[in-house]
C-alpha cells in the first residue's frame, strides 16, 4: 500500500474488521493490536482515503468517496467492513461521479501563457514524460503534442512506457549520469524542458546525479505546475 501511494497507483483494499456490537462490549479478540481503530489508523498514513463502513445507511455514499478519491488521485483507498456489518441490508449506491478538479481560470491563463512563450522562444526543447501520463492515461495527448511539435521525447525510468521505444521523436531513457550520455546530454543541454507528470524521485533522477535547471524547465502534475521558478 506504501508504495502504491508512492508511485500514485490506484488500488483499493477492502478488510474485514471486528464487529461494531462487539467494540461496544468490549470483547477481548485474537490479534488485537491496541485498539479496534488501530488498523484503520494505520492505512491513513498510507492512502488517499480510508474508511470504517460503521453505518449501512451511510456507506453507499461513503465508499463512492473512496472509490472517486482512488480514481482522482492515483492511490490507493481503505475500506473496512466490521463482520457484524457484512450482510447489513443499506440502500442501491447512486451512480458514480467523480468531481473535476476544477483551476483558477485567471491563474490557469496565466500559466499556459507563460509556458506557451518559454516553449516558443527556445531553440532546443525536449520532453521529459513521466508515470502520471500513464497513470491518467494521457499518452494519445501526448502523442499528438509530439506530432505537432516534433519535440523529442525522454522517459523517466518509471515512465518508460508511455511512449514506443520505436517513435522516431522517442531518444530513451533519462537518469541523469546513470543512463545513456547521448540522452543525458540532450536533456540537460535543452533550454526548455517540458517535464509531464514525472515523480521526482532519487530512482528517477539518477540517485540524484540529474542536473535539471528550474530557470529552463516547465515541470506539470497532476497537482500544480511550476514554470522557472513561479509556482501554480
Amino acid at each position: 500500500m506504501a508504495g502504491a501511494y508512492a508511485e500514485k497507483s490506484p488500488l483499493i483494499v477492502i478488510s474485514g474488521a471486528p464487529g461494531v456490537n462487539q467494540r461496544r462490549r468490549a470483547s477481548l479478540l485474537h490479534h488485537a493490536v491496541r485498539d479496534y481503530r488501530t488498523q484503520l489508523q494505520v492505512y491513513e498514513k498510507v492512502t488517499a482515503h480510508a474508511i470504517a463502513v460503521e453505518d449501512p445507511v451511510t456507506a453507499p455514499a461513503r465508499i463512492d468517496e473512496c472509490i472517486a478519491a482512488c480514481q482522482r488521485q492515483k492511490r490507493p483507498v481503505y475500506i473496512e467492513i466490521p463482520s457484524d456489518m457484512v450482510d447489513m441490508p443499506c440502500a442501491a449506491p447512486k451512480p458514480l461521479t467523480a468531481e473535476k478538479e476544477i483551476s483558477d481560470p485567471d491563474t490557469l491563463r496565466e500559466a499556459l501563457s507563460e509556458a506557451t512563450a518559454m516553449l516558443k522562444s527556445a531553440r532546443r526543447r525536449v520532453v521529459l514524460g513521466g508515470i502520471e501520463i500513464h497513470r491518467y492515461g494521457l499518452q494519445n495527448q501526448l502523442m499528438k503534442l509530439v506530432e505537432k511539435t516534433a519535440i523529442p521525447v525522454a522517459t523517466t525510468l518509471l515512465g518508460k512506457s508511455i511512449i514506443s521505444e520505436r517513435h522516431p521523436d522517442y531518444i530513451g531513457v533519462y537518469e541523469g549520469a546513470l543512463g545513456r550520455e547521448n540522452v543525458r546530454r540532450q536533456v540537460e543541454s535543452a533550454d526548455c524542458v517540458l517535464i509531464l507528470g514525472a515523480l521526482m524521485t532519487d530512482i528517477n533522477l539518477g540517485i540524484y546525479t540529474a542536473d535539471l535547471d528550474p530557470v529552463r524547465s516547465i515541470y506539470a502534475t497532476s497537482e500544480k505546475i511550476t514554470i522557472r521558478r513561479h509556482a501554480y
